[in-house]
């Protein structure tokens, strides 16, 4: 059997898998829509979105398999991610590379197999949407076509939630990934939402569209990153606005990340002084109350609240 070699890019292409948030996350209705189509259109027993983790594949979506994941060294689509095309085995019963793979010799006795490259816009590889059957056969070259389109408009589900100048989640992601992080909140653990603003910084006359205006959002999306590791969710809630959705972990000492967080976005960013530790670019914490937050948007309408207050102190000099 031959093991999947590792991508020369491998630490990139995890941190971009790893940044969409999307591993280990309940089915979705928008992704089980492809692999039923692709069951469908192509005549196969079994289609699959995986995701190629460090040490497994992780489906996201499948059609006609049983197990949520195997293991990445027995994989196809770890050698599917080592191309830019659509990787084919027409019968791997017949191909010395995987005539002895578990998953050929065992259940479910994979004999063909093609899988697309999901290539996130930055050009790293996620994994693949593939298709599978038990039975020998081919693609055409338009069957070739039709799944890598698809598994670019799979990327583009993915990605809808990834802003590309913060490289942080948007708002609909915040949405989406914070409401998972609340439901495991309400039964075991205590989460606080930490709002942050540098809108204050920009320049009068900065548009959104400006580089010097993207190179601040991008850079402190970066330091956010660096500093709050452990946080669920990050987002740029739009304009100056981020926040992080952290588990309370007495462990993790906050308060003092807060303000190296804010030291390093002032001298390194800002280029400002930062001798003071009034922490200007930190507008606070909400603690999520399940008696009093029944949802995310309920969180969401309290920040949106605190940064609305901040504008006005800023705008009255208070």
């Amino acid at each position: 059997m031959q093991v999947p070699d590792i991508p020369d890019d491998e630490e990139e292409r995890l941190a971009t898998l790893h940044k969409l948030q999307i591993l280990d996350t309940e089915a979705e209705y928008r992704f089980d829509r492809y692999t039923r189509l692709c069951k469908h259109v192509f005549k196969v027993r079994m289609a699959v979105i995986s995701l190629v983790d460090q040490y497994r594949q992780w489906f996201k979506s499948k059609e006609g398999i049983d197990v949520s994941e195997t293991p990445r060294d027995i994989s196809f689509c770890g050698h599917a991610i080592l191309g830019n095309e659509v990787f084919e085995i027409p019968n791997a019963k017949r191909d010395q590379r995987f005539s002895n793979n578990p998953i050929v010799e065992d259940g479910p006795h994979i004999r063909f197999y093609a899988g697309a490259p999901l290539i996130a816009p930055n050009g790293k590889k996620l994994g693949t949407l593939c298709i599978l059957d038990r039975v020998e056969r081919w693609l055409s070259d338009d069957e070739k076509v039709l799944l890598t389109d698809l598994a670019s408009m799979v990327v583009d589900e993915m990605t809808g939630y990834l802003e590309q100048d913060s490289e942080l989640m948007n708002r609909n992601g915040f949405r989406s990934v914070g409401a998972r992080v609340l439901a495991d909140a309400r039964i075991q653990e205590q989460v606080d939402l930490l709002l942050f603003d540098i809108s204050h910084h920009f320049k009068r006359g900065y548009d959104r569209h400006e580089p010097q205006h993207k190179a601040m959002v991008r850079g402190f999306g970066k330091l956010l990153r660096e500093h709050l590791r452990g946080s669920r969710v990050m987002s740029h809630m739009g304009g100056g606005n981020f926040c992080a959705l952290q588990t309370v972990d007495r462990n993790f000492d906050q308060l003092a990340a807060v303000k190296a967080l804010s030291q390093a976005a002032n001298e390194v960013l800002l280029q400002s002084d930062a001798s003071d530790l009034s922490l200007p670019i930190f507008v606070g914490d909400i603690r999520f109350d399940p008696a009093k937050h029944d949802s995310i948007d309920a969180l969401i309408r309290e920040a949106d609240a605190l940064f609305f207050r901040r504008m006005q102190h800023a705008a009255y000099g208070m």
